[in-house]
């Protein structure tokens, strides 16, 4: 992100069409202004500051996360493009060249463009300047046009309810334990890590033991070569450590408890590579 140096009385200066933007950004920022019609004035709205950290422009509408690999500066948090495995995620207002200062939409309406119809909608894996409708998600559609631009309310929709729709979810269907992605249920890919030979873990199904406790754990171990695997698994008895975590308790009477809830890759503790 630029530095933008004090000028003195006196002092010769050229305008300069980074700072200016830089500057209309903040105002616009101040009063909840972006080019969405539907939000301008619209003082619900809730935005935080975001620079851009990618080494490209971003359009304005496109999906963003907040990225863990660059520092704040000056209270902007760096964004990148949304992808696929990443789970929070806001909506940028205005084009953002590298580095230069924008609005983040955490929750309120926006306009976007989607195709298809739905209650729910979400980023398109592979184009994040596109929404996809979806059975549940954090954005709820609240008009839905024939000319592909939808009215979104974000924050309202189902992710920020009772029920968890993230990563590793347990479920019981049809006499089978599943473990999936709670946001996506029809996704090959139940989770992520951050295991370089284990980055994805898929969807997995077990068998349902009736009668007795289970518990569900996501194993990592050690190969032959130096690595490390992932596997899913159940056990008996509750006995988390650092290189088992516990995603589910399952009762007799087949009642899932969901204990591991994240939006986030999961991270093995450091004592794991001791």
């Amino acid at each position: 992100m630029a530095y933008f140096p004090q000028v003195y009385k006196g002092q010769s200066f050229a305008p300069s069409v980074l700072e200016e933007n830089n500057i209309r950004q903040n105002l616009n920022r101040a009063y909840f202004f972006n080019d969405s019609d539907l939000s301008r004035g619209f003082d619900s709205n809730v935005v935080i500051s975001v620079y851009n950290a990618y080494d490209e422009t971003i359009p304005a509408m496109t999906a963003v996360a907040i990225s863990s690999y660059s520092p704040v500066v000056e209270d902007a948090f760096p964004c990148v493009p949304y992808t696929s495995n990443q789970r929070k995620w806001g909506i940028l207002l205005s084009d953002l060249e590298p580095g230069e200062i924008g609005s983040y939409l955490v929750s309120g309406i926006a306009d976007v463009n989607c195709s298809g119809n739905g209650d729910f909608v979400m980023p398109s894996p592979g184009d994040p300047a596109q929404y996809i409708p979806s059975a549940s998600g954090a954005a709820v559609i609240a008009y839905n046009s024939e000319s592909k631009i939808a009215k979104i309310a974000l924050g309202v929709g189902s992710g920020s309810g009772e029920e968890y729709s993230g990563y590793f979810k347990v479920a019981v269907e049809n006499e089978q334990v599943v473990i999936f992605d709670g946001m996506r249920p029809d996704s090959e890919i139940a989770g992520y890590t951050d295991l370089p030979e284990a980055k994805e873990v898929k969807k997995t199904f077990l068998p349902l033991s009736q009668g007795s406790y289970q518990y569900v754990y996501l194993l990592a171990c050690h190969t032959e070569a130096d690595g490390y695997s992932i596997k899913i698994s159940f056990s008996n008895r509750d006995a988390s450590s650092f290189y088992n975590t516990l995603l589910a308790r399952i009762s007799p009477s087949a009642e899932v408890t969901q204990v591991y809830k994240s939006s986030d890759t999961l991270i093995f503790s450091k004592d794991f590579y001791l």
